[in-house]
């Protein structure tokens, strides 16, 4: 049938589908352009399922606002990974041999607070724990593992603890709010204010106050880092550890040291002190590796 015997009420719809499926095909076509470009790189697999799996991602994600902003995540990845490989060659081939960071970060889960940013480090300089409020409970497997994994296997010299100002888990436990689950953590945070009421409530400028907590909390965690067994047990074999206690300003992008480094069994508060009698102990797990 020609065009022309088309009623006119039916023309257009007629010509916008064909417009639309040329659309189609063009953006396949240029989705499997730029697909062909990437494994040509080396970067991603060429088995057909794949290819055709992502590309039907791209077209069907065109249109999400949260798809095209995953979709540029991975953009940019691929454009970082292409300047390292230009600058560095041998960057991810030795980056795959294994890792030896020198460095554990103890720090917050704020999105504003990216740990190798803030220091300009490079990917395998720091072995990184984060959580809200930057904290390591006697309790919490979670960060005791990667305590264990830092010290006995991998080990590390130093352990920052690292808080920030304008935190919003101190803010909230300050607060009298229910929150739900999260309040079991932040009772944490309201035990080194019960610890301290004394000298926070002397300061009469809740900003400031909040402050201060913050940074009290970093101590705390230091303390909590220092009594335990593993870190007492490395310098029990006189492993050079030092425990540092940071804090970032969101305000200025600085850092300030608060003057408390802890680096060996006799800074530790004498109820604290543990008598390590099998000094091996806690390296079993390196032995596994």
């Amino acid at each position: 049938m020609l065009t022309r015997d088309i009623p006119q009420e039916e023309k257009f719809g007629v010509i916008q589908s064909i417009m639309l499926s040329r659309e189609a095909a063009q953006e396949q076509k240029l989705a499997s352009m730029l697909l062909s470009n990437t494994a040509l790189s080396g970067s991603i697999p060429q088995e057909e399922d794949k290819k055709v799996s992502i590309i039907n991602n791209m077209l069907l994600g065109r249109n999400n606002p949260h798809e095209d902003k995953l979709a540029g995540m991975l953009q940019r990845n691929k454009e970082w990974a292409r300047k390292v490989r230009y600058e560095q060659p041998n960057f991810f081939s030795n980056s795959a041999k294994g890792q030896s960071p020198k460095i554990l970060w103890i720090g917050c889960s704020d999105s504003r607070v990216p740990a190798e940013q803030i220091v300009q480090c490079a990917p395998g300089d720091l072995f990184v724990h984060r959580n809200i409020a930057n904290l390591c409970l006697h309790t919490d497997m979670n960060c005791l593992s990667v305590l264990q994994y830092a010290v006995d296997v991998l080990k590390v010299e130093h352990i920052v603890v690292c808080g920030h100002y304008g935190c919003g888990g101190v803010k909230a436990a300050i607060a009298n709010q229910f929150h739900g689950l999260i309040d079991s953590w932040l009772c944490n945070i309201k035990d080194v204010y019960r610890a301290n009421r004394s000298h926070l409530e002397a300061v009469e400028d809740i900003s400031a106050r909040q402050d201060l907590l913050v940074e009290l909390n970093v101590g705390n965690t230091v303390h909590n880092v220092c009594h335990s067994p593993v870190v007492q047990a490395a310098w029990e074999r006189n492993q050079p550890l030092s425990v540092h206690a940071w804090c970032y300003g969101l305000e200025d992008g600085l850092i300030r040291e608060l003057g408390l480094v802890v680096s060996k069994k006799n800074e530790v508060e004498a109820v604290y002190k543990m008598e390590v009698i099998d000094k091996t102990l806690s390296t079993k797990a390196s032995e596994s590796h």
